[in-house]
């Protein structure tokens, strides 16, 4: 038997021993065909995404960019789907590019017979910036945290001699993905760097969590009054102020900007919440139960609405020139009736003022 064949067989039983003792990740049922192309310490890496228009061609008459990132399961080219019907529905899918990265894990790897050179992330980190993965059986040359994967996109999109009419870059997500961008909006450093007069809005629907700003949470039985918790509580979840709840122990992506730095740039930022008004179950499918999560509310909506809350209290009330808050009424944690809501419209593409379709009741992740 072949070395390399050893390695694979050997990282294949700790692949299983691993899943019996911590459980892994069903497999996706598909992965998008098509690859974004990284150029990494003198490598050449690929992450799978779903784009109904090529980012590295010529694209004139494109005036629009959606980047949609998928939930916990991973379903790229649903969530692609879902919002290519948005655009379609809003009149301007034919001047919009629409992108949507793929952060696979191990699993993926092995039952899609995935190339060496296409990274990989943990069910976890995908979420919050974490870098790729690299494991016996499954070596990569680089990792590089998912955060980077969007400043690829960034800087190719405003590349004018590709995209000259682009005025406009939308980065959303639902659920998981809602939580990774609003992690990515404080974080990312791309966004000064894009040319002038092409703007980046940050849309974060139904995420079970999101980053605060310093150690104050939302005091016991309100929404809107905040206060560091009480030694006690913070006894009982000494973590509720760690990376990806707080700043403290950041990982590599967030700790290159620094705490000082996230905070400036989050507040800068033009941000959309969305919130289902029926994403009310605190046992919902995919809800964080941990001590950290539970400590900004009961369920995804009172999460959410705690956290506008939380933005004005600690940056003051001028935020909401630029992070505004919807509530879709009628919809629970679907990303398509979310995205496809006249609230989703408006954030997704400045579509607003009427009704254009009702919102699916699809519980699609």
């Amino acid at each position: 038997m072949g070395g390399r064949r050893r390695i694979r067989l050997l990282g294949a039983l700790l692949l299983v021993f691993l899943c019996a003792a911590l459980g892994c990740a069903d497999p996706v049922s598909s992965v998008c065909p098509d690859r974004l192309v990284l150029e990494v310490e003198g490598h050449t890496v690929r992450v799978p995404c779903c784009t109904n228009r090529p980012l590295y061609a010529a694209n004139p008459g494109v005036e629009r960019a959606v980047i949609v990132i998928h939930g916990m399961n991973r379903t790229a080219p649903s969530y692609h789907a879902r919002v290519v019907t948005a655009a379609t529905t809003a009149g301007v899918v034919d001047r919009c590019i629409i992108i949507a990265p793929q952060f696979v894990v191990a699993e993926d790897i092995e039952a899609h017979g995935l190339d060496d050179d296409v990274l990989y992330w943990s069910q976890g980190g995908w979420k919050i910036g974490d870098r790729s993965r690299d494991a016996p059986g499954r070596w990569r040359p680089v990792r590089i945290s998912s955060f980077v994967v969007v400043d690829h996109i960034l800087r190719n999109l405003a590349d004018a001699e590709r995209f000259p009419d682009l005025t406009r870059i939308v980065v959303s997500g639902h659920s998981a993905g809602g939580q990774f961008v609003n992690r990515y909006a404080a974080g990312n450093q791309a966004e000064p760097s894009l040319r002038e007069g092409c703007s980046v809005r940050y849309v974060v629907a139904n995420p079970s969590s999101y980053v605060y700003f310093n150690k104050e949470r939302a005091l016991a039985g309100t929404r809107d009054q905040f206060g560091v918790p009480k030694p006690g509580a913070v006894c009982a979840c000494p973590i509720y102020n760690r990376y990806r709840y707080g700043l403290d122990h950041l990982n590599a992506y967030m700790a290159a900007a620094g705490p000082e730095q996230l905070r400036a740039q989050y507040a800068a930022r033009n941000v959309y919440y969305l919130l289902g008004e029926n994403d009310n179950d605190p046992k919902g499918a995919g809800l964080d139960t941990g001590c950290a999560a539970r400590m900004q509310g009961a369920h995804r909506l009172e999460r959410g609405l705690v956290y506008y809350n939380y933005l004005r209290h600690y940056f003051g009330e001028e935020v909401a020139q630029r992070h505004v808050l919807r509530t879709v009424p009628g919809v629970g944690h679907s990303s398509n009736g979310i995205f496809n809501s006249p609230q989703g419209l408006e954030a997704l593409f400045d579509v607003g003022g009427r009704v254009l379709r009702r919102p699916h009741k699809s519980n699609g992740q």
